[in-house]
């Protein structure tokens, strides 16, 4: 997130007309909640489980505004090893 207002972000407002420079710019708040993530998760490993499903996403806004509060994906997979997100997921039940 730092990386692309660091990068595209400043320079698509300078684009749009904005005199913006880093200074002026307010800290940004992620609207994610931790908790949820993982209570999302869990739900999503034991959905997984019971109908031996081969992936499963969720993803909880708030409505109100359009705020994402938790979002997860299962199977996890090491993002710094793609490869891996292709293997078959074997069951331990």
């Amino acid at each position: 997130m730092e990386k692309f207002i660091d990068g595209q972000g400043l320079a698509d407002l300078h684009g749009a007309g904005f005199n913006i420079s880093a200074e002026n710019l307010k800290p940004i708040s992620l609207s994610l909640d931790a908790k949820a993530t993982f209570a999302v998760r869990d739900e999503l490993a034991k959905g997984l489980e019971k109908f031996k499903a081969k992936a499963a996403a969720a993803a909880i806004l708030d409505v109100n505004t359009g705020e994402v509060v938790a979002m997860a994906s299962l199977p996890d997979f090491d993002p710094n090893n793609p490869k891996d997100a292709l293997t078959p997921i074997t069951s331990t039940a």
